[in-house]
């Protein structure tokens, strides 16, 4: 039996097996509601397209699929009270029961959503013995860990913009590529996508917000929520240098201003590095400049039903550079609230707590006509900054932010759809043990009803690093008590990437898991090693751990050890192929065009290292394209991966040649970079389509863009 992803929480296999006959037999399912006919029916759906098996109705006397709804009393009274798919609040929203007889598999749960989790689990169970259709007997008893499962990342910039399913291919397409991929999500319980960036403009295209309604509730009839993230205040796109704010921001970059829309901009809080943040909509007490804000965050959620609102302030991270912003505040600010305090009702959390206040009230208020979509229900409102911590706290400064966050939840008052956002954190030495559970249990006192959200950054998240596979999901067990987590990742491209993370999102004690370190150093050692790619377990990268598992899950059993010895590449070195152009190689593009030194040569080897390594996984990539793979859909997947490794190897050449010229300016190294470049060129025109559907344009702009800046220098 393959393994299931996510490892639930009480598997027993009995004798048997439940047999559903050859492709094109017909099995009854039954539903005992009209909320479980919808997850009938997108079972029904599944079992055709990836068994070929029909769904019936009516009773023919042969196997059996039911689903039932449990209510509270059901539970007790079947001796569910105690299990593991029941006995808690999560679990009572996405646990299920599954029982496989011979005769039958019957789903239980408590809601719709659980239901759709054990019909995941009873798909995963099924595969083909001697051309006929079989699950093995079993009972399962299972629920999440983690409430909202953010796993699948498909954006390449860290939690911005640029689509990594952007393939050129016109929006027709895209539309039916996510699509394919939301279901994909839900057969392995992810629950949250990180979806589009940075702003909240629906008219940013003519066709957005159709667009974007379209898959939300595609993904909502799918129990899953599609995440949008952009600016609730400081605009740090409008000042802060470096290529992740490089691409545009959609939407409005709003100025403190003593009347609008034309006043003169004065300061107020601000990021201390930057002085030209101190004007950009920070201002707390500016009623006319709040009711701006609103006006724009409440149109966006009204035209495109967002499942999870990611509000970014001021981006000043740590609590000590955020209580100096704090004290710039303007006279108006510090009339209202005096205190030079973060933790305060008369200070910081206080000033925060009216603004956050305001926008739940207003989110909230949104809902359709006909009761489909409404915020209050259906959005989870994120926010970020002024602080949100930082791994490298001290103790002290992590305890600070602890109380800060108490009083802001005060603050902001009763709201169970509202979550604070923090960095990674793991352990603490005083008091000892791990920070997340420490920060939900001081929320739980606060009784406003507010949830933690962690936003890892480890490494294979193209921040500090490009690795396309990582072990960085199975650092779950340190963020318990999380209501979400979103790890930042390459998952659009290195998709075996989404299922790891959402194995350990879901139960993080699962083999292979990282039990939490008995230090903060030692906890702080492993987050390097994760975050430089030196990290590696037997238990999760190469053919034999969980990522070879999900290869299979994904490519089937021919394809999948190649493309998990693809995905392993480099792992425990530092150095990876590379299969897109954001971000290092957008970044060395511009090095080389600003004229930058490898003064020991460190860079023309790198990249030399990356050359060899992309063309090896290009080879495996090719060869997996000749097996057997699940689908058309997996296998055009494959293909636009080999797509990105041929464009990638190209890059690596052509940078590593201008690194060689850059060092010996003779005319066959110039020779050299210029061929590499027309070759970079010649490929990117011949292979890779256009024009691009997403507004800043995915992998497409991004490989063309790093060829520009390399042909200014050819030239």
């Amino acid at each position: 039996m393959q393994t299931l992803i996510p490892a639930p929480k009480s598997f027993t296999l009995r004798p048997g097996v439940l047999g559903l006959g050859a492709p094109g037999s017909a099995v009854t399912v039954r539903s005992d509601s009209v909320a479980a006919g919808s997850v009938a029916d997108w079972l029904g759906q599944r079992l055709t397209s990836d068994h070929g098996i029909r769904p019936a109705m009516g009773d023919d006397g042969g196997p059996q699929i039911q689903l039932q709804i449990l209510t509270q009393a059901d539970v007790g009274s079947s001796g569910f009270a105690d299990s593991p798919a029941f006995c808690t609040t999560i679990g009572q929203e996405q646990g299920y029961v599954l029982e496989v007889s011979q005769d039958a598999a019957e789903i239980a749960a408590m809601s719709p959503h659980g239901l759709q989790n054990g019909a995941a689990t009873l798909l995963q169970l099924l595969h083909t013995a001697d051309g006929r259709v079989e699950a093995p007997c079993c009972r399962v008893e299972d629920g999440p860990d983690v409430r909202f499962r953010a796993a699948a990342d498909w954006l390449l910039n860290a939690e911005i913009n640029r689509w990594g399913y952007e393939r050129g291919d016109g929006l027709e397409a895209t539309i039916a590529r996510m699509k394919r991929k939301l279901d994909q999500a839900a057969a392995y319980k992810i629950n949250v996508v990180w979806f589009d960036g940075f702003g909240w403009d629906p008219d940013r295209t003519s066709w957005y917000a159709d667009f974007v309604r379209e898959l939300t509730d595609y993904a909502g009839e799918r129990h899953i929520r599609l995440a949008f993230s952009g600016y609730g205040g400081g605009y740090g796109a409008a000042y802060q240098p470096g290529s992740l704010y490089s691409g545009r921001y959609h939407g409005h970059a709003f100025r403190n201003r003593n009347s609008y829309p034309d006043g003169e901009p004065y300061d107020c809080v601000g990021h201390p590095a930057y002085p030209t943040s101190w004007t950009y909509g920070t201002c707390l007490s500016n009623a006319a400049l709040a009711k701006l804000k609103l006006a724009e965050l409440t149109n966006f959620v009204a035209r495109c039903r967002p499942g999870v609102m990611y509000i970014h302030d001021i981006d000043t991270g740590g609590i000590v550079s955020s209580l100096d912003g704090w004290t710039r505040r303007c006279p108006q600010c510090k009339a209202r609230w005096p205190d030079d305090e973060m933790a305060s009702a008369k200070g910081a959390a206080g000033g925060y707590g009216h603004w956050f206040r305001q926008v739940v009230q207003a989110i909230n208020a949104i809902s359709t006509d006909d009761g489909q979509y409404s915020a209050a229900r259906d959005c989870e409102i994120m926010f970020i900054g002024p602080t949100y911590s930082g791994f490298q706290d001290s103790d002290d400064l992590w305890t600070d932010y602890c109380d800060y966050c108490s009083v802001l939840s005060c603050c902001v008052g009763p709201a169970p759809n509202v979550e604070f956002g923090i960095r990674e954190q793991f352990v603490s030495d005083t008091p000892p043990g791990c920070r997340v559970p420490m920060l939900r249990s001081a929320l739980d006192e606060a009784g406003c009803g507010h949830g933690v959200f962690v936003v890892p950054f480890v490494g294979g998240d193209n921040f500090y690093s490009d690795q396309l596979v990582t072990t960085v999901g199975a650092l779950h067990s340190y963020w318990q008590g999380a209501e979400t987590v979103y790890v930042s990742s390459m998952g659009s491209v290195g998709e075996p990437g989404q299922l790891l993370c959402a194995n350990y999102a879901w139960h993080a004690a699962a083999p292979g898991a990282y039990v939490p370190a008995g230090t903060r150093a030692e906890a702080l050692e492993l987050r390097g090693r994760c975050a430089t790619g030196v990290e590696t377990q037997d238990d999760l990268l190469g053919s034999s751990g969980l990522l070879g598992a999900a290869c299979k899950r994904l490519y089937g059993s021919e394809a999948g050890p190649l493309m998990a010895e693809l995905f392993s590449l480099g792992a425990g070195h530092g150095v990876f192929p590379l299969a897109t152009g954001w971000r290092q190689a957008a970044d060395e593009a511009a090095a080389l065009e600003a004229g930058t030194e490898d003064e020991d040569g460190s860079q023309t080897r790198y990249w030399r290292q990356r050359e060899e390594l992309t063309s090896m996984a290009l080879k495996l990539g090719c060869e997996a394209l000749e097996k057997a793979l699940p689908s058309e859909g997996v296998r055009e997947d494959v293909a636009w991966l080999c797509t990105g490794l041929n464009v990638g190897r190209r890059i690596c050449q052509a940078l590593r040649a201008g690194r060689e010229w850059q060092a010996d300016k003779a005319g066959e190294t110039r020779e050299q970079f210029d061929a590499a470049v027309s070759d970079l060129r010649a490929y990117l025109d011949a292979n890779v389509p256009g024009p691009t559907t997403d507004p800043v344009g995915g992998d497409v702009a991004i490989w063309n863009m790093v060829v520009d800046r390399l042909d200014v220098l050819s030239n």
